[in-house]
Formats: structure tokens, sequence, C-alpha cells
């Protein structure tokens, strides 16, 4: 076993502390550099939390598009009902919020691999799938923010370019078929087909709603940055999570949106900003599906 086998080894074995000690990490720097404690109750005591419940509104319409999105994926293989996809989002995501980067949320694909009858593999391959085109767009808004700094242009350059991307990125796994593991996968065809646009118009009304929840949340702390803006700080946030070097995004979240909010808020509103934008976007649904899987709709 060669030195670089044995690390490989090692940081694998003792993943999870890391992950947790990075996120301690990141969050001792944010509370000891960044706030403060004597301010932050006076910044944060007028909230409107009225206004917050409006969040949920388009926290239960991402979660339903996201839902449609991974239906049309599976297309690939055998197609799951709108009701188990609807049902098996809000368990994986239930999973996902209590795992180190949110690997549970792959429970939704051994759920639809085992009720519809197809391999483990496929099934896992249609949320990797899924995360695909999240990240293909994240990058397109990030991108196209950066150069134009308009929102219907983001918008429409995510429309068009995201199955161009997606196209590439097949043509790419298909020519990598000789890895053992994606041998046993079945890959997407190459078709500019109605599924496709469907999977990308529902991928980008997604993040627009997690733009307007972060809009939403902000206007209750009494604060009003464009819903460009917060378009391109959402997707970059979450690229920047996406990093498996933290537990769940903790810390570097936060840190992320400080720098990233800074000319507009202070630290201390950044930090509530981004606390409450996890829970009402994710521990929310978190929360319907743990009550989803104890009910009887789960068996």
């Amino acid at each position: 076993m060669t030195k670089w086998t044995r690390i490989k080894d090692l940081i694998k074995k003792y993943k999870v502390f890391i992950e947790l000690l990075v996120s301690i990490i990141f969050i001792s720097i944010l509370v000891t550099k960044f706030l403060d404690m004597n301010n932050f109750t006076k910044e944060i005591e007028q909230t409107n939390y009225i206004l917050l419940l409006y969040t949920l509104i388009f926290t239960l319409l991402s979660w339903i598009f996201r839902a449609i999105r991974w239906r049309e994926i599976t297309t690939i293989y055998k197609q799951i009902s709108i009701k188990d996809s609807l049902k098996f989002y809000l368990i994986g995501v239930y999973y996902g919020s209590i795992t180190p980067g949110k690997i549970g949320e792959f429970v939704k694909g051994l759920s639809y691999a085992k009720k519809y009858g197809i391999s483990k593999q496929n099934g896992l391959a249609s949320v990797f799938f899924e995360k695909v085109f999240d990240i293909i767009v994240f990058v397109i808004f990030v991108g196209s923010y950066l150069l134009t700094k308009n929102l219907l242009i983001m918008i429409v350059c995510s429309l068009v370019l995201t199955p161009i991307i997606w196209t590439i990125f097949v043509k790419l796994g298909i020519k990598t078929h000789n890895i053992p593991f994606l041998k046993k996968i079945n890959f997407p065809k190459i078709n500019l087909n109605k599924e496709l646009f469907l999977i990308t118009i529902t991928s980008v009304i997604t993040w627009i709603c997690f733009s307007i929840v972060a809009f939403i949340i902000l206007k209750s702390l009494n604060v009003t940055i464009p819903i460009t803006y917060l378009l391109y700080c959402v997707s970059l946030a979450v690229i920047i999570t996406i990093i498996p070097i933290s537990f769940n995004g903790w810390g570097l979240r936060e840190s992320a949106y400080v720098f990233l909010l800074k000319d507009f808020i202070s630290p201390n509103i950044s930090i509530f900003f981004s606390v409450l934008f996890v829970f009402l976007t994710t521990y929310f649904l978190a929360i319907l599906g743990l009550i989803t899987k104890l009910s009887k709709v789960h068996k």
C-alpha cells in the first residue's frame, strides 16, 4: 500500500469527523470575528415572522417542481408516478438533512429502485443525473450574472445552454462507460426532446423559487436586495457548499453569505439570513419527509 493510498483511506475513514471539524472552525471564526452579539438581538428583533410564512409557499413549489423534474429523469428507466416522486423526494430531503454531504438524499433513488424493480445503480443514477442538472444551472446563473447582471439574460442563458451542456455531459459519460460502476448504469439517450426541456424549465424555476425565498427572508428583516443579485448569491453559495469539506455546508455557507452580502447588510444579518434560509428551504421539507416516513403513506 502506497503512502497516498494510506492517506486516502484515513480521509475516507474520518471523513465525517473532518467535515464536522471544518464546520466548527468556520462557525468559530464567524462567531468570534464577525458576529456582534451586542447588536445581534437589536438587528433581528424587528423581524416580520408573518412575512416569513410566505416563504413556505415557494419552498413547497420548489419541492413540486423538483419532484416533477426527477419524474421526467426516471423515464430513462421506469417512470415513477407523481405521487411516489413527491413522497420519495420528501423522504430523501429528510435523510439528506441528517447525513454528511446530504448523501441521504440518494435514499429516494433506492426507494424508487426497490418499488419499480430496477437496479440500485440505476435508481441512484437517477438522483445523480438530477444533481448534474442543478450544477449546470448554478454555473450558468453565476457565469451569466458576472457577464451581464441581467435577470432576463440569466434565465434565457440557463434555458438555452442547459440542454447543450447536458448533451455534452452525456456524450462524455458514454465514452467513460468502461469504468466498472458506469457499466451498470443506463445513460440517457442524446435527444433534445420534450422531457429534456421540461427538466430544464423545472430546474430553472426551482432556483428562482429559492431566490424568491431569499428575497422574502431579507424583506422580513427590512432589507431589500435585487432578486438578480440574490439568484447569483444563492447559486454561488450552493456551488461552494457542494465542496465536500464541511458538514452539510454549515459554516462554509454562512461565510459565503457574509462575504457576498457585505455591501448590503451586516454580518449579523447575513448569518441570521443563512440560517433562516436553510431551515425554511431544507429543514421544513425534512420535517414533512419525516412525517411522511413515519406515516402510513410510506407503507
